[in-house]
């Protein structure tokens, strides 16, 4: 992962994307791990969410 992200960051705004990329890179991954992974392990047991009606 950090390599592609040197490469994309690198390819868009030459050096100080590749430097930029790797911090970005980290944090989106661990956003990721922290708040999609634990929804994935526990799904809501109140089934799908409904818009309420107004009125």
């Amino acid at each position: 992962m950090t390599v592609v992200a040197v490469l994309v960051g690198g390819s868009v705004l030459g050096v100080l994307g590749a430097l930029l990329a790797i911090p970005v890179a980290a944090s989106l991954l661990l956003l990721v791990r922290e708040l999609l992974y634990p929804r994935l392990d526990h799904p809501a047991k109140s089934g799908p969410v409904t818009p309420r009606s107004r009125g």
